[in-house]
């Protein structure tokens, strides 16, 4: 995985998409830190559109995502989560495989225990509950 900005507000990121017990997947919208209109600079720019559902084939890579533990966990929860973080990223960097989502890149504070480490992933095109379920309709006789 590629060194990613160390502080999350280096990236600009959109919209949850994704929550589970410890952690958040939002989209990185562009890469750069993020300038209010009126703060006299020009803000980050956007990533080009992505096929979403390419990569697999060989196609564009999916729009990156950023995993990062959620703010309003207890400090215990954080640990915990900080340690599945971690878990996540060293078993990550070790797989490649189409059915595996890929890690790009890992915050440099990964090893830090401050909190706001974070994993930039591609996106998934779609869950596997998703996946499931169009095999199960391709897999039906058709009358």
């Amino acid at each position: 995985p590629q060194h990613v900005p160390s502080n999350l507000s280096e990236l600009v990121v959109g919209d949850i998409i994704g929550t589970g017990a410890f952690c958040e997947i939002r989209i990185i919208t562009s890469l750069g830190p993020a300038v209010p209109a009126d703060g006299g600079g020009a803000e980050a720019p956007p990533l080009p559109p992505i096929n979403l559902c390419a990569g697999a084939d060989g196609g564009a890579p999916p729009r990156p995502v950023v995993k990062v533990l959620r703010t309003d966990l207890s400090e215990e929860d954080a640990r915990s989560g900080l340690a599945d973080l971690r878990n996540e990223a060293d078993h990550l960097r070790t797989l490649r495989h189409p059915h595996v989502v890929r890690l790009r890149g890992v915050s440099s504070a990964v090893g830090d225990n401050d909190g706001r480490c974070f994993l930039v992933l591609e996106r998934l095109r779609c869950t596997l509950e998703e996946r499931i379920g169009e095999w199960e309709e391709r897999s039906r006789p058709i009358h």
